[in-house]
């Protein structure tokens, strides 16, 4: 099992290419939207499209996002600040910015990573 996971892991790594950011790019313009929606509807009364667009909002920033982007993910392509040596470090805006959650990309990358 193992070697089938290595082998696999290096076939993988010879098709990492630009339509990696594309979909990337993808994943962060839909979870933007969810964004946007979920915010500007919070006004109203409790209803299914506030919630979804919230939940689909964190959701994506959590698994589609900081999680493939924590594992390094992105770091053989050029996706910008997604990228584990530099997502959500350094200081509060950068936290805030890349990754606006309770947990600290840090203690992330310590616990799940190792």
């Amino acid at each position: 099992f193992a070697r089938d996971v290595t082998a696999l892991g290096k076939e993988l790594l010879k098709d990492t290419s630009d339509a990696d950011v594309e979909h990337l790019n993808k994943i962060l313009e839909w979870r933007d939207r969810a964004a946007l929606i979920g915010v500007s509807t919070m006004w109203a009364p409790v209803n299914p499209l506030t919630i979804a667009a919230l939940s689909t909002w964190t959701y994506a920033s959590w698994t589609m996002v900081a999680h493939h982007t924590c594992h390094g993910g992105y770091n053989r392509v050029d996706a910008g600040k997604y990228n584990s040596r530099g997502f959500a470090l350094g200081n509060v805006a950068r936290r805030v910015s890349d990754w606006c959650d309770w947990m600290l990309p840090e203690a992330w990358n310590v616990e799940h990573n190792r």
